[in-house]
């Protein structure tokens, strides 16, 4: 079973990384390879707003588990799939074939 897919229509999106509103033109094609940078332009948001972002670059959903954290999948618009959760920090874990990976 899956949770809901979550779209948004693509447009530039000003974030507030709490300093000051920066404007953004990064376009997320695989965000398994792109992690690190992704990782480096959120930094600081909470974990809805980096959920947010993330779908405005796709589409997202969520997988129903019996586990207690919320697990995702999100498909860029170039068909790349990636699955991860947050940790306790809020950071990124993606999921592999039979591992975990930051």
């Amino acid at each position: 079973m899956t949770g809901p897919v979550v779209a948004f229509p693509e447009k530039r999106y000003s974030l507030n990384l709490g300093v000051r509103p920066i404007q953004s033109n990064f376009t997320l094609i695989d965000l398994v390879s792109q992690r690190h940078a992704v990782r480096e332009f959120l930094c600081g948001l909470e974990i809805d707003a980096k959920v947010e972002w993330i779908a405005s670059q796709g589409t997202i959903r969520i997988v129903d588990h019996a586990g207690s954290r919320l697990v995702y999948v999100f498909e860029s618009r170039f068909g790349f799939r990636a699955g991860f959760f947050f940790d306790e920090s809020g950071d990124f874990v993606f999921l592999g074939d039979h591992h975990t990976f930051r």
